[in-house]
């Protein structure tokens, strides 16, 4: 039997069935998840409860983005927490500079990680379980 406390991941993606997809990829790999779709129930759940590493995607329909949950992360009252940003596809369109400029702040602010979607949800949960080995 394993006393180890499971790792708690919060997932903001505002893509509820994705959302969904990567919450269970995580509970099979011994995580604890909360999810949440709007940057906004993100920031509160990172001021309010204690969690070992944070999904975040970039750009999210109506409200606040990863940004906010990416700098709620840093400056928690406790130690910054590690934060993995997932992204949709990087177009070659003329919005290319706005979205190079949103990963250029989400680097400066912390992020352990960029991932551009789509990509398997077990890569996902890869990515954070290296992350928590290595910042242990």
């Amino acid at each position: 039997m394993n006393d180890k406390p499971l790792q708690r991941v919060l997932i903001m993606e505002d893509n509820v069935l994705l959302a969904h997809e990567w919450q269970q990829c995580f509970e099979l790999n011994q995580f604890d998840v909360t999810l949440c779709h709007e940057g906004k129930d993100a920031v509160t759940l990172i001021e309010t409860h204690d969690y070992d590493i944070v999904v975040t995607d970039l750009f999210v329909n109506n409200g606040a983005g990863g940004l906010h949950v990416l700098l709620a992360a840093k400056v928690r009252k406790k130690t910054p927490l590690p934060v993995i940003v997932v992204t949709g596809s990087i177009s070659p369109s003329s919005h290319r500079s706005e979205e190079n400029f949103y990963l250029k702040q989400a680097s400066g602010l912390g992020a352990k990680v960029v991932l551009e979607k789509p990509f398997p949800a077990l890569e996902l949960v890869s990515k954070a379980q290296s992350i928590l080995q290595n910042d242990v």
